[in-house]
């Protein structure tokens, strides 16, 4: 019992705990970023020709996904009927949204074109 006490007075304890709590601290500054950069609000426009508008909401990064937009999307649209983007059904808009929720982005812009019925004023 004795020798071990001695070993937590000793020069390779004292080093391996300031490694241990320097490993843990860097731990929790990286944790705590990380969590501020998923709070950070993405800014969604919608592109119509030559004119672009940002809606008038947000969702943060972490919930950022196809099925939130595509909620906002429907609330925003000015008719009963079914909205139809064909913007949203391509792969590379799935790649957009995962870009963004691994913070590579900040904003979408969804493209409507003439062949698309979505009734939102721009």
């Amino acid at each position: 019992m004795n020798e071990l006490m001695n070993f937590f007075q000793t020069n390779i304890w004292a080093f391996f705990d300031a490694i241990v709590t320097t490993i843990t601290v860097y731990g929790v500054g990286y944790n705590y970023f990380q969590n501020k950069k998923q709070l950070q609000p993405i800014k969604i426009f919608i592109k119509k020709g030559n004119k672009q508008k940002e809606i008038p909401t947000y969702i943060i990064r972490r919930n950022f996904t196809r099925a939130d937009i595509k909620g906002i999307l429907s609330e925003l649209h000015n008719s009963e009927d079914f909205f139809k983007i064909h913007d949203i059904t391509q792969p590379i808009f799935l790649k957009k949204i995962f870009e963004i929720q691994q913070g590579k982005g900040s904003e979408l812009i969804i493209n409507i074109y003439p062949e698309d019925f979505f009734e939102y004023e721009i």
